[in-house]
């Protein structure tokens, strides 16, 4: 498809103002900052925040503090941002036995997401609170380095039999997604064997295994993804048609921006967009960067990006994604899974969709497929329009 309706864009929620304001208070320098943080600074004195926003008080406060800011909710603030050190602290010890363990089954490792931008990019252990650790394995790997978790006391964050009946089937689970949540004495780790989410296929997974950088976590060697690679993997998951509006995206696609500077390969951002079709994701998020905390997106790469037609795939994607009401919601969610049944590049695939259907979402009776479907589907609905 070619010409105007190959250009239609897709548009993804946004971040709304007020958290816009937040950004920009962490983010900015001088009177840019202290102008930001003066408007959204009585948020603190009301009720709860917007979802994703106290994520960022760790690095408002570090802002704050380099600007040498009297106010007498710092007090609040350096209070958020030393659970957070600590918290991450905690979290981070954890990941020196893992990265051994499975580095001694020659397993290769790859941090990713906040993990990764913590170790590589924000060169503070405090600033980005860290819900898990996140950690990728290839995907031929994926279920020697479950046995190796296992040995270590990592267990599936599924409830009593569940856990145990997913280790005794953990090939087909693991086919069937791409991603897995361990625990392990109240730390919780994500275990992936896809890069990027969007994209589970090899071809994709391969591109970035290859330009991944070697780094040192708490002594022991591992990856992280390469700048460019990491700025579209955050782009695309801050980008998402189907979540909620979540600022602290755009802090972690900030952080690789600025912490790289002219070294960042804008020429491969911009081929990784149009490679993996995601032009119209990557294209708005580093938009709204520019337009909102003034990061120094190349206007050439700008102009490159606005010229990648959106492809077929990501329209249908974000289309399924973000059906508005719940009846559209309810297609929506077959369809993305639809989408994903249809690209599944695993062996043996189920041979039909509800099969597919019964095996992702765990559940026996084929009756039960449309109670399960509207369930999923009002959650998501939910998460998206309630604040």
């Amino acid at each position: 498809m070619s010409g105007s309706a190959a250009r239609t864009p897709v548009e993804a929620r946004p971040v709304d103002a007020t958290q816009t304001l937040l950004l920009r208070a962490a983010l900015l320098d001088g009177a840019a900052s202290l102008a930001a943080w003066e408007q959204w600074k009585t948020s603190l004195d009301g009720g709860p925040l917007p979802p994703g926003s106290h994520r960022l008080l760790p690095l408002l406060y570090r802002n704050l503090e380099r600007l040498r800011v009297a106010d007498p909710r710092l007090a609040r603030l350096r209070g958020v941002y030393r659970k957070s050190w600590y918290r991450n602290q905690t979290l981070l010890d954890q990941a020196a036995p893992v990265l051994r363990a499975l580095g001694a089954a020659n397993i290769d490792t790859l941090l990713l997401s906040a993990t990764a931008l913590t170790v590589g990019h924000y060169r503070d252990d405090g600033v980005r609170p860290l819900s898990a650790l996140e950690l990728c394995v290839p995907a031929e790997q994926r279920s020697q380095a479950l046995q190796a978790l296992t040995r270590l006391g990592w267990r599936p964050a599924a409830a009593g039999a569940r856990a145990a009946e997913l280790l005794a089937v953990a090939p087909r689970y693991l086919s069937l997604h791409h991603v897995l949540e361990l625990t392990r004495r109240g730390h919780r780790l994500h275990l992936s064997w896809h890069v990027c989410p969007m994209r589970r296929h090899r071809s994709a997974d391969r591109t970035f295994w290859e330009a991944a950088r070697r780094v040192a976590l708490r002594g022991v060697a591992t990856r992280i993804p390469d700048a460019a690679d990491l700025l579209v993997l955050t782009c695309v998951a801050g980008m998402r048609a189907d979540a909620a509006p979540w600022a602290p995206w755009a802090a972690d696609a900030a952080a690789v921006v600025r912490d790289r500077g002219a070294e960042l390969d804008w020429q491969r951002v911009v081929a990784l967009a149009r490679g993996l079709e995601l032009a119209v994701s990557v294209r708005q998020a580093l938009a709204f960067l520019a337009a909102a905390v003034d990061a120094p997106i190349p206007p050439d790469v700008q102009a490159a990006l606005a010229a990648l037609p959106a492809s077929s795939r990501e329209r249908r994607e974000r289309r399924a994604a973000s059906s508005p009401g719940l009846r559209a919601a309810l297609a929506g969610r077959l369809r993305q899974r639809l989408l994903h049944f249809q690209q599944s590049a695993e062996a043996p695939r189920p041979r039909s969709l509800a099969r597919y259907l019964s095996e992702v979402w765990q559940f026996e009776r084929p009756w039960r497929l449309p109670l399960v479907l509207a369930g999923r589907s009002l959650r998501r609905w939910r998460a998206r329009v309630e604040p």
